[in-house]
């Protein structure tokens, strides 16, 4: 199955199946964006991953969100990197997180 595929699908299935996912997940950001109630993940799914191919797309529609879910990235994401170490420097490989940019989008509609 295409990267693509699997990470739409994955953002649109139900909430308990995507809580389930985020369990699974190895990247902060995509575990956040699993724990989100469906509405939030299916508008991301439109505006950046079905939006025109944009540099910002991501920082856009995280902008657009509502206080408590912008709060939720910070309280969730950002502050505990701030806590973490540094990591080693990443292999130069293709990203792992499915709100990676490497799977960003598909010409299948």
């Amino acid at each position: 199955m295409p990267p693509a595929l699997l990470q739409r699908i994955v953002l649109l299935a139900h909430d308990r199946v995507a809580r389930a996912a985020a369990t699974q997940a190895r990247v902060a950001e995509d575990a956040w964006m699993l724990r989100q109630p469906r509405a939030v993940r299916r508008s991301y799914v439109i505006a950046v991953l079905d939006g025109p191919p944009h540099p910002h797309a991501q920082e856009i529609w995280m902008l657009g969100q509502s206080d408590e879910v912008r709060t939720s990235y910070v309280r969730e994401v950002l502050q505990p990197a701030l806590t973490r170490p540094d990591p080693p420097s990443p292999d130069p490989g293709p990203p792992d997180g499915i709100l990676s940019s490497g799977a960003r989008r598909t010409d299948q509609r």
